[in-house]
């Protein structure tokens, strides 16, 4: 195969291992695919683990696949494809940032936390550098080398993206001296009895949305279907703690949710007439809700936490809206620039609280350097954590409403 580099910038984020954003034309680059046929997903992934990486990026046709675009990112960082010049609104300090990351532990969240980031700053057209720094593992010694590693380069503050476990480290066991923000978990998660002054969370608080819930049922018989992800399964053990009358609870894997109408019929006398309560994901709510519907056994009220505040639900479901179903949603107006660098990302900020989160941290750890009418979210640090709004919509079948 024969690939050739020519200019014109794929709009997919070719990010280097440091990024200067300018507002001068940018340098652009485009690895052109002189290979007759298409290359599906299992062709992509052996251009990749083969290190031919031209090859895997020149034969990369716009694909969806989370994996695969984590994986382009990767290759492009590996062949330092693009080096972004300087930029500057001249109303901020430069900004040095840091991404702090096992790449192989979260997967697809490495591409969006740096597409998010870099929207954000593009937005703002502020002057900045921007490093990326993997610990492989969520060890202590690895996180430990990795955020010294961001100290070295002068960073001003550190964004991490990590399971429980690796915030339970940087709790426990790391001396944090330069602000670090962990968008994807929420300090109750982690669980220290002190929490260090320089680390801060922006994870949703599932506990407050699960007990809005409870609330919500009023006393009613719930019925419970849980993901049988780690978060459905977390989710379920916090609407079980709250002493909702649960009279029947389920574990939903793709192939339940896909067959539902085959376990309808044993489901029948607890759905009726009770509330059922989704802790699945928005594509397996979908399923599960567009058969339940057409049957006779009808629910009084259905609610979810934010994991249902998702495109994939508008997507999925023939719904009509008679039936009531309610979703506890934490993300608020988001600045149009902003959607629309992002969206020009490929990301959605409008319905990924991952993303909103991520975002909110850059403009909290900016500071200073904004005034109350430059910033973008009305979302501020409480003991360390940004402090949500819970507010309740109404799934219509086309859009999600706020109910008042």
């Amino acid at each position: 195969m024969r690939i050739f580099v020519v200019g014109c910038l794929l709009c997919m984020g070719l990010w280097a291992k440091s990024y200067i954003i300018s507002p001068l034309p940018l340098p652009k680059q485009e690895i052109i695919n002189l290979e007759a046929g298409s290359c599906d997903k299992r062709c992509l992934n052996k251009l990749y683990e083969e290190g031919l990486y031209f090859s895997f990026i020149g034969r990369f046709q716009d694909e969806q696949d989370p994996e695969l675009r984590a994986k382009l990112t990767l290759a492009l960082q590996e062949l330092a494809i693009l080096d972004i010049p300087n930029a500057s609104n001249g109303n901020m300090a430069k900004v040095k940032l840091a991404l702090l990351m096992p790449k192989k532990v979260i997967g697809r969240y490495f591409s969006e936390s740096i597409d998010i980031i870099l929207s954000y700053l593009m937005t703002r057209g502020a002057d900045f550098s921007f490093e990326v720094f993997n610990t492989d593992t969520e060890d202590t010694q690895a996180i430990q080398q990795a955020y010294q590693r961001a100290i070295d380069a002068q960073s001003d503050f550190v964004i991490g993206i990590f399971t429980t476990k690796g915030a339970r480290e940087l709790a426990n066991n790391i001396k944090i001296s330069v602000p670090v923000y962990l968008p994807t978990i929420n300090i109750h998660q982690v669980g220290s009895a002190k929490i260090p002054k320089n680390l801060y969370f922006g994870g949703v608080d599932y506990e407050s949305q699960i007990e809005l819930i409870a609330n919500l049922a009023q006393g009613e018989k719930v019925v419970a279907y849980n993901d049988n992800s780690p978060m459905g399964q977390y989710l379920g053990s916090l609407l079980r703690s709250k002493n909702a009358k649960i009279v029947y609870e389920q574990s939903v894997d793709s192939t339940t949710a896909k067959r539902f109408s085959s376990v309808m019929g044993q489901q029948k006398s607890y759905i009726r007439s009770n509330v059922v309560v989704f802790n699945t994901s928005g594509a397996r709510t979908g399923l599960i809700l567009s058969q339940m519907l057409i049957g006779d056994a009808k629910p009084k009220k259905m609610f979810s936490t934010q994991v249902n505040y998702d495109s994939a639900l508008l997507n999925s479901v023939q719904y009509s809206g008679r039936e009531e179903l309610y979703v506890v949603n934490v993300i608020s107006g988001i600045n149009p620039r902003l959607l629309e660098y992002a969206s020009l990302l490929g990301r959605d900020l409008k319905y990924n609280w991952v993303s909103y989160s991520t975002a909110i941290g850059v403009e909290l750890l900016l500071g200073a350097q904004l005034s109350e009418q430059e910033r973008f979210f009305s979302e501020r640090f409480l003991d360390n954590q940004v402090n949500y709004i819970n507010k309740i919509y109404k799934f219509s079948g086309k859009s999600f409403d706020e109910y008042r």
